[in-house]
């Protein structure tokens, strides 16, 4: 289903453990982009690349169109901010940079993805990747996120990508989203085993899901239905 994946914010956790996990069920090739090269770097094809700079949106489009990008099929984005990135700046360039990672960068990422391909077969937005921002920053992360989600609602319906599966910590009130009694993360679960999981979840089920943890540390999934996302 994946075939050529490429996997946006891959240095850790969640995001490096599904590359890790694609490759060993052989479910296609990954490239996966973060901050921080991983010790598995060359098996994971990974490019060191900062998204949450002002040059983002030039970067992004090597990643997609420059001369050695291959073909994408399906799109992984994890979002947040990693550990230590905020702690030696300013607030004001610490929101731009929340900003940036957590809206912009996604959001420009699967544009650029579109122009170069008529088509993807799978977007998965895992928009609850930890370590989320404390005190006077968690408002611009919730912001940002709660945007890009919003966001992924013209997908769904827009039909050029086939499936679209949202991973959150918990329900989403808002009229973008009906119908949905989720479950927040248990504190912490192991990304390896959570990958597991969200891969046979996938494997699985059929149509675009919005995807959980309930506190058993087992996935849980409910149909994405974006019949508001229009009003």
């Amino acid at each position: 289903m994946f075939g050529r994946t490429l996997i946006v914010g891959g240095s850790s956790g969640l995001g490096l453990e599904i590359a890790r996990t694609i490759l060993k069920r052989e479910l296609g090739s990954v490239r996966v982009t973060g901050c921080q090269a991983p010790q598995d770097a060359a098996r994971l094809n990974f490019r060191q690349v900062d998204l949450g700079g002002v040059d983002y949106l030039g970067k992004i489009r090597g990643l997609v169109h420059g001369r050695k990008a291959a073909n994408i099929n399906s799109l992984v984005l994890c979002l947040g901010p990693r550990i230590g990135l905020l702690d030696k700046v300013s607030r004001d360039k610490a929101e731009r940079k929340i900003r940036r990672l957590c809206f912009e960068s996604p959001v420009a990422v699967v544009k650029e993805c579109l122009k170069k391909h008529r088509q993807l077969n799978c977007l998965l937005a895992v928009t609850s990747a930890l370590p989320t921002p404390q005190g006077v920053l968690w408002g611009t992360f919730r912001k940002s996120k709660s945007e890009f989600e919003k966001h992924l609602v013209g997908l769904v319906s827009g039909g050029r990508i086939k499936r679209v599966l949202v991973v959150r910590p918990g329900p989403m009130k808002t009229r973008f989203w009906q119908g949905l009694d989720l479950l927040p993360y248990p504190p912490p679960i192991d990304p390896a085993l959570l990958a597991e999981q969200l891969l046979d979840l996938i494997e699985r089920r059929e149509g675009n899901l919005m995807i959980t943890a309930p506190a058993n540390g087992r996935v849980a999934a409910a149909k994405l239905d974006c019949s508001l996302g229009s009003r």
